[in-house]
């Protein structure tokens, strides 16, 4: 086990749902339209077909933004298939127990294949807590770490989700659409987070669109405003890539080998989350991470 305490917060635990219903607020402050129980069918140039409350309606926009998800239909509609190899699919319930609300904990196992599990305090009492895999065996992989964790939680049919965790794409502006947040794949291949991501990708995306009307800038510039999220991104997946190669056996070892290199207190110093292009310049530069060379030289290799 590697235990790493930080004496700032570096994450949150929030209410997703009520999150969704604060941006939406804001963005009709800003004068955008929201139309409810609305279900898009499909784009042809500035067409926009969709079905409205259980009817057919044409809606007409210079250009589309997909924010529609890892399920994109919009990604679709611009010829861009995946495969199931690029998504994890979790499962998350809120448990009961007794938790120190500071800590998360993450867990490597059979159970949570090429990703992991965890739980997250909300507060002294409950938790969320959940895995993500690769195997498409999600529920009865979770029961499993349920019990092995000695965890009791209410399952529910709106628990499991699929999380995008190959490469930030490249392909994301075809005529007048865009993609953006999980259907770009702005998510962290890491962890799976992609609301820090989705938000830098909107800011990029809104640069984008307003040179567009403006200056009559072309969308592709989209690429180019989304360069410095890019390269944490594909570092991420590169991270991701790594420890996929290993087995649990080796992840154990090569935890022991992390522990005796001094690596908690050195994640305490340095470790970052969303930046991991710092820690990883900072652990090659440091002798004392040294031990971890061979390791290091499969990183960059792979």
């Amino acid at each position: 086990m590697l235990e790493v305490r930080r004496k700032l917060d570096v994450a949150y635990v929030v209410d997703r749902a009520g999150l969704d219903r604060k941006l939406a607020r804001q963005a009709e402050n800003a004068g955008a339209k929201i139309y409810l129980n609305t279900k898009l069918l499909n784009i042809r140039n500035e067409s926009v077909f969709v079905e409205r409350e259980g009817r057919g309606e044409l809606l007409k926009a210079k250009i589309l933004v997909g924010a529609d998800g890892p399920n994109s239909l919009t990604r679709q509609i611009m010829g861009i298939q995946k495969t199931r190899s690029e998504f994890a699919h979790a499962y998350q319930v809120r448990v009961r127990g007794n938790f120190d609300p500071s800590l998360v904990s993450v867990y490597f196992g059979p159970y949570a294949k090429n990703f992991f599990g965890w739980s997250a305090p909300e507060n002294r009492e409950w938790a969320r807590a959940g895995i993500a895999t690769s195997e498409l065996n999600v529920k009865s992989n979770f029961e499993l770490f349920m019990t092995q964790k000695n965890l009791r939680g209410e399952y529910c049919d709106m628990c499991s989700a699929l999380i995008p965790v190959g490469p930030p794409m490249k392909d994301i502006v075809k005529d007048n659409m865009m993609l953006i947040g999980d259907a770009a794949f702005h998510t962290k291949a890491t962890t799976g987070g992609g609301i820090l991501a989705s938000i830098n990708a909107g800011i990029a995306a809104g640069k984008t669109i307003d040179n567009y009307f403006k200056k009559k800038k072309p969308l592709k510039e989209y690429l180019n405003h989304l360069k410095p999220l890019y390269k944490e991104l594909e570092l991420h997946w590169k991270i991701r890539k790594y420890m996929n190669s290993y087995s649990d056996r080796e992840i154990d070892a090569m935890f022991v080998k992390m522990k005796k290199a001094g690596v908690e207190n050195f994640l305490e110093q340095h470790g970052d989350m969303d930046k991991p292009s710092m820690f990883v310049n900072k652990m090659i530069a440091n002798p004392g991470m040294w031990r971890m060379l061979p390791e290091l030289l499969k990183f960059m290799r792979s």
